[in-house]
């Protein structure tokens, strides 16, 4: 078994994109909300596969796993009063589902998947539901990675899956559901509280001009506050018993300038008064604020993927807005080789432990 298979899967996904958006679409034969319902049954089964192939992964496959497996073990051995050792801030809900999954005799394999269903199926509803165009969005998820990120950071992709339903539940008004998911998201990992800031930003009503001045303040955080802002988050680290280390680069000044670039893009061809589009630029905007402050510690540069999750719906929206064919094609081309570079430099890199990619029973 080899990454490969994701590979195949790519090619199918963009043989999909390519009819839907290439033919289908300028041509106006189809609505595209109509089209995604039309292969419902192609997407839930992609949704599946991806599913299993994370947690159905063998202990050697992602950068933690081994440690999760341990931890696992460790932790399932306990008794319930084993949380009440456990401080406000620490991950609690974590715990409390290991130690339930073991009194259930459920094995460390049905665990994994339910830990990876955590995080792959809110945003596989929230791509279908969300989208004009739910295979482009399925495909940006693989070729960028993030279809990886529950074997390295499993209790923390577990609180990104649990924020998109709180936002979800955002999108229909009910805010104190979002709110009550949010909190429940911070009992797997204290960063989901992250998310708050994005549930008041969301709720701020900002025209299109209005931006202009969210970039002034943009440059403004991250140009002259981000020495101090660094300082208080190692401080919070050092608080919370993490480790500390001064990793300048994490993260590469490429992935900043995609976000500005997307951002620039996006305001240009956006258009007001549609609130679900700007709702997902406000993400975008956040992603590209807190980069470079987090990017002094591996674990903190995590943290921004609470907002950048949400890239997967953004940029299917923003090239819908395009009218000119030309303009959308090349639009398209040029998110594609983005794509194919982080898929071929990231997704299927050394470090990650995916190649080759090995299931647990082999």
């Amino acid at each position: 078994m080899s990454i490969y298979i994701i590979t195949l899967l790519i090619c199918l996904l963009i043989s999909m994109v390519a009819y839907q958006t290439v033919y289908v679409q300028p041509m106006n034969n189809y609505n595209c909300l109509d089209l995604n319902h039309r292969y419902k049954r192609l997407f839930i089964i992609i949704a599946v596969f991806m599913l299993l192939v994370v947690g159905l992964r063998a202990d050697v496959i992602g950068i933690d796993t081994l440690n999760y497996k341990n931890t696992f073990h460790v932790i399932g051995r306990q008794d319930f009063s084993f949380l009440n050792s456990y401080e406000w801030y620490q991950e609690s809900g974590y715990a409390f589902v290991i130690i339930l999954f073991n009194k259930l005799g459920l094995s460390w394999q049905v665990y994994a998947v339910f830990m990876a269903a955590l995080f792959i199926i809110p945003i596989m509803v929230l791509i279908f539901k969300n989208t004009d165009n739910c295979f482009f969005a399925l495909t940006i998820f693989i070729m960028c990675g993030l279809w990886t990120y529950p074997m390295s950071t499993m209790r923390q992709a577990a609180a990104i899956g649990l924020t998109v339903i709180a936002f979800m539940f955002e999108d229909k008004k009910r805010n104190l559901l979002c709110l009550l998911f949010i909190c429940i998201a911070s009992l797997f990992h204290i960063s989901a509280l992250l998310a708050l800031v994005y549930f008041v930003v969301r709720n701020v009503s900002v025209t299109k001009q209005g931006f202009l001045v969210w970039f002034v303040a943009g440059i403004l955080i991250v140009g002259i506050g981000i020495g101090p802002l660094r300082n208080i988050l190692a401080e919070i680290m050092v608080f919370f018993g993490r480790d500390y280390q001064n990793y300048d680069l994490t993260g590469g000044l490429w992935q900043e300038l995609f976000f500005i670039a997307s951002l620039g893009i996006g305001w240009f061809f956006g258009q007001d008064g549609d609130e679900r589009y700007w709702k997902y630029y406000k993400a975008i905007f956040l992603s590209a604020v807190l980069l470079p402050i987090v990017r002094i510690n591996p674990a903190l540069f995590r943290i921004y993927t609470y907002f950048s999750v949400y890239e997967v719906l953004f940029v299917p929206l923003m090239l819908s807005k395009i009218d000119q064919r030309m303009i959308k094609v090349i639009g398209y081309m040029g998110y594609f080789g983005v794509y194919l570079y982080l898929f071929f430099t990231q997704s299927v890199a050394n470090s990650l432990k995916v190649t080759p990619y090995m299931f647990f029973w082999m």
